[in-house]
């Protein structure tokens, strides 16, 4: 197999030296919808709603119970998320529908298929909703965000 100190990275004898963390960019590729749609192949989107971030439930001021995984994990991420769950509500009031419905219509207005967990009644209704929202049928390339997130 060679030396994979003379191939690269040492522990990715596919990557040159100096290359950009992350995966290689063949893989990150392979991840994006546009690369799957234009062989046919299903493209999945996986935590649409980021574990319940992007729902509008939790927030600095309502955050998840102390202590759980999903606090530790996610809480931090919540001033990030801010401007972004505020903009998924303000559209989702201008529509009609909850926060969560617009970050899953999202998902399928880029032609992907949201992965979202169900545990309640009413998540079923959410995903009919956003399935069925002109918001996941109208524009390809609308965001729910007004400048890129860093």
């Amino acid at each position: 197999m060679g030396d994979p100190q003379a191939a690269g990275t040492g522990d990715d004898p596919g990557r040159h030296a100096g290359a950009e963390p992350g995966p290689p960019r063949q893989l990150r590729e392979c991840w994006h919808p546009e690369y799957c749609r234009n062989r046919g192949i299903p493209f999945f989107a996986y935590m649409v709603l980021k574990q319940g971030a992007l729902t509008g439930k939790y927030s600095m001021e309502n955050q998840r119970p102390e202590g759980s995984n999903r606090a530790k994990i996610y809480d931090s991420m919540l001033p990030q998320l801010k401007a972004l769950t505020d903009r998924l509500a303000s559209i989702g009031q201008s529509q009609g529908t909850a926060t969560p419905d617009v970050a899953t219509a999202w998902a399928i207005a880029k032609r992907t298929t949201p992965i979202v967990g169900v545990t309640k009644p009413h998540h079923v209704d959410g995903l009919v909703r956003a399935s069925s929202s002109s918001l996941a049928t109208t524009s390809r390339s609308w965001k729910p965000w007004p400048t890129p997130l860093t």
